[in-house]
């Protein structure tokens, strides 16, 4: 009889725990931050700048509102399909840049861009 005890004790337990699940989108974990480029890699070879300064943007989620360190402002505007999801910056009315997010995390981020049938990948991430 005990062990019927422990046991409805456990799955009491077990049932009365609530774990909250945020999931998060990709614009929730690249709005708000300032992102710094840390990578480029091309064709040719790769250019690193992990700790120097270096071209760094920023999204701003209640505006939509894109803002970067070489003085280009606009909006941003994500695209996300069931296997590709995209930034799309514009400004001044027309489309500035187009990447291709290839990985989103909290604290890093890698995109992809295409430019004269060149890709390039850029390695972004967040410093304290």
């Amino acid at each position: 009889m005990q062990k019927v005890g422990l046991y409805l004790f456990i799955l009491l337990s077990l049932g009365s725990c609530q774990k909250d699940f945020v999931f998060l989108t990709t614009e929730d974990k690249l709005v708000d931050k300032t992102w710094y480029l840390e990578k480029i890699s091309t064709p040719a070879g790769s250019l690193v700048y992990a700790s120097q300064p270096t071209f760094s943007f920023q999204l701003d989620k209640s505006t939509k509102g894109y803002d970067d360190s070489d003085g280009i402002s606009g909006t941003y505007y994500i695209d996300e399909q069931s296997l590709v999801t995209s930034l799309q910056i514009t400004s001044n009315g027309r489309l500035i840049e187009a990447f291709l997010l290839r990985q989103v995390e909290s604290d890093h981020v890698v995109m992809e861009y295409s430019k004269n049938n060149v890709s390039n990948t850029l390695y972004f991430s967040l410093r304290p």
